[in-house]
């Protein structure tokens, strides 16, 4: 199958940027809220190419986006909002660092609505309801600018194998058994990337001929430098905390000279500012508008 023409808008930003910056759960601060719509449109605003939403399901079957078991942080409640109706879902309020309601969680098809025609958008975590997910997209008529994440499941395989439109995928890959079970898909769907999850440069998954052979196959290599803290290593102890506070070189240049492609970071404009000065990243023209 050709999936060139659902690939084309990730393809020319990867030629005009070389390396493309992903946000996490897109930006927040003051009464703008992660995972909603304007997170996503202000992670953009602020140098993003692409923005991350997670995506849930209530007890009736709506699909939301929102991270669970954060529920302490966002709403100040123990309870999951997976295990919430949609009227219940739809009646939390968001609450911001000084503990003011600022919004309410969004349905998908509601900021899909709102993003249509924009940057490019990471969907995760939709892969616990993923025939439904699947079933549901094509309407939105979103396929360029949709990339789809998950671990690299038999069934989610086989059940994106069936879907009428091949939507842009990205596995979330550990182990070589993982990576190297994903060959034989590379022509039954639209693979366009790796998410490679290593605790230290010495894994096999970002070996040289590793990398080479994601480039080989016309895919890109994702790295994810967030901070999350001791229990998480997920990219070789190189991550965005110290990037940001010593030494971006050491921890985001290690992964550019490795030959990773897309940065999933929470600092986009320090990591942009950082790619472009040393020369991994073309210069784009800031605008001095106030307006």
């Amino acid at each position: 199958m050709d999936f060139s023409s659902v690939r084309s808008a990730l393809d020319a930003a990867l030629a005009k940027y070389n390396i493309l910056i992903a946000v996490h759960r897109g930006c927040s601060g003051g009464t703008i809220v992660e995972n909603t719509a304007n997170g996503l449109r202000t992670a953009w605003k602020m140098g993003a190419d692409m923005a991350e939403m997670d995506v849930f399901s209530s007890t009736d079957g709506v699909l939301y986006i929102t991270h669970d078991n954060m529920e302490r942080h966002l709403f100040f409640t123990e309870r999951n909002v997976k295990e919430m109706s949609s009227a219940e879902i739809d009646a939390l309020e968001f609450r911001n660092n000084v503990t003011q309601p600022c919004g309410h969680v969004e349905r998908l098809d509601q900021v899909l609505g709102q993003l249509k025609g924009g940057k490019l958008v990471n969907i995760d975590r939709a892969w616990r309801w993923w025939e439904r997910f699947l079933a549901e997209l094509p309407k939105h008529d979103m396929a360029e600018q949709l990339l789809l994440k998950s671990p690299p499941r038999e069934e989610y395989l086989a059940a994106l194998e069936k879907s009428a439109v091949p939507f842009m995928y990205m596995p979330i890959v550990r182990t070589m058994e993982q990576f190297e079970m994903l060959r034989s898909w590379r022509k039954r769907i639209n693979i366009v990337g790796y998410e490679l999850i290593f605790d230290e440069l010495t894994h096999p998954l970002v070996a040289p001929e590793t990398m080479r052979e994601i480039a080989d196959s016309g895919a890109f290599a994702w790295v994810n430098t967030i901070s999350m803290g001791a229990k998480y290593r997920i990219s070789g102890g190189l991550e965005d905390t110290p990037a940001v506070l010593d030494d971006p070189d050491r921890n985001w240049g290690t992964h550019a000279r490795l030959g990773f492609r897309v940065f999933q970071t929470d600092w986009p404009v320090l990591l942009r500012e950082y790619l472009e000065d040393a020369g991994f990243r073309p210069p784009v023209a800031r605008s001095t508008s106030v307006s």
